[in-house]
């Protein structure tokens, strides 16, 4: 757990946010895991302990798979548009979006969306950001 918080300073010393909370999550996952056996877990039944643990560890599982996924340096956006046209362009090409279209592409291209029409649009985007490409 130690090594965990030294990788969190050096970590943001450098300026790099996905190594600081990689390793910060990780140091907090063995407190929480050290703080569960010695407090809480005389206080769940028997019966129900390793499901308690198994749940524990699947949370964290999940944890580790998106952290996986963000370790792959890719930074996807997606985006749905709910009302109205919308056109995305996107590393030079043009995309005409409806209502209840959706589409995802790779954020690190250079791109915006913009309202075509004299409606009001709207658009619900999500990006993950991945570490940059060198």
């Amino acid at each position: 757990m130690s090594a965990s918080i030294c990788v969190f300073i050096i970590s943001r010393s450098g300026r790099t946010t996905f190594g600081a909370v990689a390793f910060t999550s990780y140091g907090a996952f063995w407190l929480s895991f050290w703080a569960f056996v010695q407090f809480f877990e005389k206080s769940v039944p028997k019966a129900d302990a390793g499901h308690a643990v198994g749940l524990f560890l699947i949370a964290w599982g999940i944890f580790t798979a998106y952290m996986f996924i963000a370790s792959l340096r890719t930074t996807a956006a997606i985006a749905l548009v709910e009302v109205g046209p919308v056109v995305l362009s996107c590393d030079g090409d043009r995309h005409e979006l409806e209502a209840g279209d959706a589409v995802t592409f790779d954020a690190d291209l250079p791109h915006h969306f913009e309202n075509p029409g004299t409606q009001d649009a709207v658009l619900l985007a999500v990006v993950s950001a991945g570490l940059r490409r060198s």
